[in-house]
């Protein structure tokens, strides 16, 4: 279990470069399309909550279950930091849960819920022909899509960026045109890129 975690930790580590990216489109964005903004969340804040952290020098705590949400900052601490998964929540992560069979171990820590903002995460998925959909504040990428297979390696930044606009497109009100979101996405995307290149 412990070689599972740290494999999603780092995919997790490695796509959030990529997650930033594309928030910071969206805030840029955000005046036009406001209705997006729930996606974006905050950084920080959240209501008080517990979490066990895994410490493999501490004693039996409890067992792994599914659902976890950031814990951002611990007990005591000058900041709100990252966010480990350890709190309750609707991520698919797993997380230690108190148990009087205990097997998993780890320390109890005191924190804020770290309030969700839009993640990419990646599933490989043939038989889905859609190229991504979202649930929550996750932007799901199909690779199992034969236009993620045409990309090949070096087009895979393009094509999350493609998707994560597609997908976006149909969270807008009505009365905008998901054709004009989509390019304004691209240009934001492209601007950006242009800017750090001169």
């Amino acid at each position: 279990m412990g070689e599972i975690s740290s494999n999603t930790e780092r995919k997790e580590a490695a796509s959030r470069p990529l997650e930033k990216e594309i928030q910071n489109i969206l805030r840029r964005m955000i005046d036009d399309f406001p209705e997006l903004s729930p996606l974006l969340g905050r950084q920080h804040g959240g209501e008080k909550t517990t979490g066990i952290i895994p410490d493999a020098d501490a004693q039996p705590i409890g067992t792994l279950v599914e659902g976890s949400g950031y814990l951002a900052g611990t007990a005591g601490g000058g900041g709100d930091g990252a966010g480990i998964p350890t709190a309750p929540g609707a991520n698919p992560e797993p997380r230690i849960q108190p148990d009087p069979a205990a097997r998993e171990k780890g320390n109890p820590h005191e924190g804020r819920q770290k309030l969700p903002t839009l993640a990419i995460k990646y599933d490989d998925l043939p038989h889905v022909p859609e190229i991504g959909w979202l649930r929550e504040n996750i932007v799901w990428i199909n690779k199992g899509h034969p236009a993620y297979k045409k990309a090949g390696p070096g087009g895979e930044k393009y094509y999350t960026h493609m998707v994560v606009a597609w997908v976006l497109a149909g969270q807008l009100e009505e009365s905008k045109s998901p054709l004009d979101f989509i390019n304004q996405y691209m240009l934001t995307w492209g601007k950006g890129r242009l800017d750090k290149l001169t």
